[in-house]
């Protein structure tokens, strides 16, 4: 038996890839979801009665929101589940990988940049005591990333990355993109420029995401244009970030000055992401650390144009269907997308781009034949 293992995807563009998947085996398509035990989080949208919706489908819950209860789960429970399904094989959908014996095979496929860019802005800019807890956290995930047979990764800039930080071989990382959501339709519309654009931010709190720059954003680009900040995270948590960041402005009173602009919406589920793209004119990221973001994905799909932070993953992935930033220079960026957003032609035709790219990408079934030929 084999463990499908998405434990670790609580929230985030990961939550949808793991329902495409779950949603193609419970077609019974595919003989080897017999042999299948999906393992998932007890918090987050992939939490809420997955048993029931998918009677034809085996899970069982990961208890791992505590430290204690990860422990727990580790150390007790989880070599319950291996010895009553006889398990001899773990895929890991997206993280750093279970605890296992030499007699199971484990393959990870990994979506944590964290652990392999050092040179971050993201390290200049997190307090102390959140970067020392980050190192530990990476050092732990390194650890146990060492101890898989085979790793997979999503482009081909994280896996000489990861070649390079975790002295993994060459040969036992393969590079396997992900699939487009199921949960948007592929739609083709021309832009048009408006007077009040609106920007949607799908994105949680984590410090890498730099929601905290936008304050400072939102001040400089008011000076030049109306616009709307779409936000899918909640209010409190967006201020409760904002005091964790030390800067030599106060980012509050700064929020609190021009937050007619913001709109939050708190966490988006998988079947909502379409509506908020059909009613947002833009895609703004500023994240220092991604792999392969679905937004991305998401955006090509809607004809979203995207902004996009101006790091080695987004070149690599988004090439000419984005509009790059420095995330930590608000005064340029501001220039940046008051200038491109007036722009029709070049606009539409990072759309056209955007449609290319995603006829390179593979299909849901086809990424579930990758999967299923991994660990059959």
């Amino acid at each position: 038996m084999i463990i499908i293992d998405m434990s670790a995807i609580k929230a985030g563009g990961g939550c949808q890839l793991a329902l495409n998947y779950i949603n193609e085996l419970s077609t019974g398509k595919f003989i080897i979801q017999e042999k299948l035990v999906f393992l998932i989080p007890n918090i987050g949208p992939l939490s809420n009665s997955l048993d029931k919706k998918y009677s034809n489908l085996k899970f069982e819950i990961a208890h791992t929101d505590m430290f204690f209860r990860r422990f727990f789960f580790e150390k007790i429970t989880l070599k319950r589940i291996y010895k009553k399904y006889n398990i001899d094989t773990i895929y890991t959908f997206f993280g750093a990988g279970l605890p296992h014996s030499n007699s199971i095979k484990s393959i990870v496929s990994v979506a944590y940049p964290i652990i392999c860019y050092d040179e971050s802005a993201f390290w200049k800019h997190i307090p102390v005591k959140l970067k020392i807890r980050q190192r530990i956290v990476n050092y732990l995930r390194i650890m146990r990333l060492k101890k898989a047979d085979l790793i997979i990764a999503e482009t081909d800039v994280m896996k000489k990355r990861l070649v390079k930080k975790i002295e993994f071989p060459n040969d036992n990382i393969l590079v396997c993109p992900p699939s487009p959501s199921g949960f948007i339709k592929d739609v083709l519309s021309e832009y048009q420029i408006k007077e009040v654009p609106s920007f949607l931010i799908l994105s949680g709190c984590s410090h890498h995401k730099n929601l905290w720059r936008l304050p400072e954003l939102v001040e400089q680009l008011s000076k030049t244009i109306s616009f709307k900040l779409i936000i899918s995270v909640e209010e409190h948590d967006f201020i409760k970030l904002l005091t964790s960041v030390n800067l030599d402005c106060n980012l509050l009173a700064k929020y609190t000055e021009y937050k007619t602009f913001f709109e939050f919406k708190g966490t988006v589920m998988p079947n909502e992401i379409e509506n908020l793209y059909s009613s947002c004119d833009f895609l703004l990221s500023l994240s220092d650390l991604e792999s392969y973001s679905n937004n991305y994905m998401e955006a090509w799909k809607t004809g979203t144009p995207l902004i996009v932070s101006d790091y080695d993953f987004s070149r690599e992935i988004c090439r000419e269907s984005a509009i790059y930033i420095d995330p930590h220079d608000v005064i340029n960026t501001s220039k940046i997308i008051y200038k491109s957003i007036k722009e029709k032609e070049l606009i539409n035709k990072m759309i056209l781009k955007g449609k290319e790219y995603l006829n390179e990408l593979p299909t849901r079934e086809e990424r579930v034949n990758q999967i299923n030929t991994l660990i059959s």
